[in-house]
């Protein structure tokens, strides 16, 4: 599967397959994966679609950051 990123902002990137999926469970674990290429560290917040299922904003925390909030 291959992916094409543009930075949006310091926790958003828009992601384009360049491959399409047909079951969405399908689809959010490619753009996991695909988030998971841009920076290793990360999960998935949210997923907004602007041209379902090829290109997705996704917005994204970084793991470390989430365990200092769930250990307050």
């Amino acid at each position: 599967m291959k992916y094409h990123y543009q930075y949006v902002s310091p926790r958003s990137v828009r992601i384009e397959l360049i491959a399409i999926a047909k079951e969405e469970d399908e689809i959010n674990l490619i753009y996991s994966a695909a988030l998971s290429n841009y920076s290793a560290s990360s999960i998935i917040s949210k997923i907004n679609f602007m041209d379902f299922p090829k290109v997705a904003l996704i917005s994204f925390e970084h793991a470390d950051t989430l365990k200092q909030a769930l250990a307050v």
